[in-house]
């Protein structure tokens, strides 16, 4: 069966429990949801990498919407010239009174704080957060030839294997298939950016 969306993800979890499982449509969709966010939060995906763009006047810039976390990067672009500004930690932001080329991450406000005013463009890449799953128009972002790790992991939870003996006697085999698919993207991942070359 060849899996194109969230609704097969959870047509091929049920395949392997048949009638014994007993949740609820509801339930396997929060189920499935759990175990995809773990695989999101679990690398820096390539997939999940974008730009936020804007003006700012002042010291702050609103983070996106959808904002999870800053990429590995760390830095915020200023102007046509894309002067760098770090972003340092919350903690930190004592140490860079009134120095220019600083920004600091307020995670209550949602903002990232300059320590001096700006007027300028910015720029800035971070990990954003995907929609949550449905089960008419949201489908994991990823592609989907790894879409079988998020079944496996649905198969692995601690409540699934124990309502079910098929559960228990396949976990291992669970357990194998879901690390080897999430090696297979994490290798896909390494390629996408950069630290390897196709091939190796």
């Amino acid at each position: 069966m060849s899996m194109q969306n969230t609704q097969d993800i959870i047509t091929k979890f049920e395949l392997y429990f048949g009638d014994e499982t007993s949740l609820s449509s509801a339930e396997e969709l929060d189920l499935l949801q759990k175990k995809y966010d773990d695989v999101l939060h679990s690398e820096e995906w390539e997939f999940l990498k974008k730009t936020a763009t804007g003006s700012i006047s002042g010291t702050d810039i609103t983070q996106p919407a959808d904002f999870d976390r800053m990429t590995t990067d760390q830095v915020i672009y200023l102007g046509n010239a894309n002067r760098n500004y770090i972003v340092v930690p919350f903690t930190d932001r004592r140490k860079y009174v009134n120095q220019n080329g600083v920004f600091y991450y307020d995670a209550l406000n949602e903002k990232f704080v300059s320590m001096m005013s700006q007027n300028d463009t910015y720029s800035f890449d971070y990990i954003y957060t995907p929609p949550a799953l449905d089960l008419a128009s949201s489908n994991p972002v990823f592609p989907t030839r790894f879409y079988d790790m998020l079944y496996h992991a649905m198969c692995l939870d601690a409540d699934i294997i124990n309502m079910s003996d098929k559960a228990r006697s396949y976990a291992s085999l669970n357990l194998k298939m879901y690390n080897d698919t999430l090696d297979d993207m994490k290798s896909w991942n390494k390629k996408l950016s950069g630290f390897q070359t196709y091939g190796v």
